[in-house]
């Protein structure tokens, strides 16, 4: 005896329902890779700010920069560091004495990419320009993630303590 909405022993009723949530989650799924495939996020100022706190906190132990433990590694603070070499990084550090006068130098990493920032400061002033910086918006996911800070510390050096300021520069190129 056939009822009226079944065919061959399947409740149609009940398949379309079934079909419906299997459709829901099927564009759920597909949504959500597309989501997570397609969105950018830059995470290279956030990476370029921890990178600064974890290098003054190497460098500077209890308050005071140690300018003879320095000397030997003005080239490679992100070896001193434990950082070893890696392209994507550069920090540059500069240590002031009390009368302002630079005391030290140092730095580490990828010195060329300095250029790429300073490349796409001057990009940044072309958005909205004409036809130059209509396509702006994709080329400034490569902008390097950017920090500078400045601060005073004590400075140790050969007479002994003196107040003294570290100016501080962190760049992380895109992943390439």
């Amino acid at each position: 005896m056939c009822k009226r909405g079944e065919l061959g022993g399947l409740d149609m009723i009940g398949m379309i329902y079934r079909v419906a949530v299997v459709a829901v989650v099927a564009l759920g799924v597909l949504g959500l890779f597309s989501i997570s495939y397609e969105y950018y996020v830059d995470i290279r100022d956030a990476e370029a700010v921890i990178l600064t706190r974890e290098v003054s906190g190497c460098l500077i132990r209890d308050g005071v920069l140690d300018l003879g433990e320095l000397k030997e590694h003005r080239k490679d603070v992100l070896g001193f560091c434990g950082y070893g070499r890696d392209d994507r990084l550069y920090v540059g550090v500069d240590v002031y004495g009390e009368s302002g006068e630079k005391l030290m130098s140092l730095s580490g990493g990828n010195s060329a990419a300095l250029w790429v920032r300073d490349l796409f400061g001057k990009v940044e002033e072309l958005r909205g320009r004409g036809t130059v910086a209509d396509n702006i918006d994709n080329i400034v996911k490569y902008n390097p993630g950017y920090y500078f800070v400045e601060y005073n510390v004590m400075v140790k050096v050969e007479d002994g303590l003196e107040v003294g300021r570290v100016e501080m520069e962190v760049l992380i190129k895109a992943d390439e």
